[in-house]
């Protein structure tokens, strides 16, 4: 009798325990709102806040430098002389506003941004920039470096240098290309303005002439080849 009693015994207890597991855990499964790390246990007592992720963010985003809207450069420069909107260039030793007259002052590193004082200046190589004053052309032209140091242009130049897409009269987004020199232009007669470059070609299309710049002093510079 004793021996049939132990045996049902065990049978409800298992049964009991079955059935809050069942309950508690769905059938076999943990919950995982009931599973918790007790960090302090870890061998080297790591802890978590609710300010670790942010603070992770802010140490990455004070490394690179800028956001995800955009990449910027901190520059502390005596007497720079710029204003929020300037293309500018590194010359190897100071930065200075870029133009299109030259293939040196044409390799445009980026657009100041903001302007603290007068020896300290932010620029942005790449993304976007705002407050810019009227910008050229219309929303989602490119805009291009201009023969004007430190402007820009919706009209390319013979040395044609991309670095803006225009989204309002007073925002963009820099978007630096490689530049091309643009070796042809045409006219109904021969060329008489100065030519920008040696190298120039120029299309008589009234005459059928063509015309090369060998100098940069005056419309004689121009030699008909043909």
């Amino acid at each position: 009798m004793r021996k049939y009693l132990f045996i049902l015994c065990i049978c409800f207890t298992s049964i009991v325990f079955s059935q809050h597991m069942g309950s508690e855990y769905g059938e076999g499964r943990i919950k995982g709102s009931r599973v918790k790390l007790n960090t302090d246990e870890f061998d080297n007592n790591l802890s978590i806040d609710d300010d670790t992720v942010q603070k992770a963010l802010d140490t990455l985003d004070d490394a690179g430098g800028g956001s995800a809207d955009a990449v910027v450069k901190e520059v502390a420069q005596a007497s720079h002389g710029f204003a929020v909107g300037d293309v500018i260039y590194f010359n190897g030793t100071i930065y200075q506003k870029a133009d299109a007259d030259s293939e040196n002052t044409a390799d445009v590193v980026g657009v100041v941004s903001t302007v603290a004082d007068t020896g300290n200046f932010t620029f942005t190589p790449y993304g976007y920039i705002e407050g810019l004053s009227s910008l050229a052309g219309s929303n989602g032209d490119f805009l291009f470096l201009s023969e004007t140091a430190g402007e820009l242009t919706d009209t390319a130049p013979d040395l044609s240098k991309p670095v803006m897409i225009r989204m309002t009269s007073t925002t963009g987004f820099v978007q630096i290309q490689r530049g091309t020199i643009i070796v042809t232009d045409e006219g109904t007669s021969a060329p008489t303005t100065t030519p920008q470059r040696v190298g120039l070609m120029f299309v008589d299309t009234t005459a059928n002439k063509v015309y090369v710049a060998t100098g940069t002093s005056s419309s004689a510079d121009w030699t008909v080849l043909n």
